[in-house]
């Protein structure tokens, strides 16, 4: 990927319900594949399972 940037946003008000916003922008130079389409995706699933983990 040649560029890319984008941000996480944790809404806490409502907790203990979280709400997340993810918005990404990336130039992937005509290479997009499935790890930058899911990569959203596993970075959440890994998140949650920390949290499991820490219970």
């Amino acid at each position: 990927m040649r560029t890319s940037d984008g941000y996480w946003k944790f809404d806490l008000k409502h907790a203990p319900v979280i709400h997340i916003t993810h918005q990404m922008h990336g130039d992937p130079a005509g290479l997009a594949n499935l790890g930058v389409v899911n990569a959203a995706f596993v970075s959440l699933d890994n998140l949650r399972m920390h949290f499991v983990k820490n219970r």
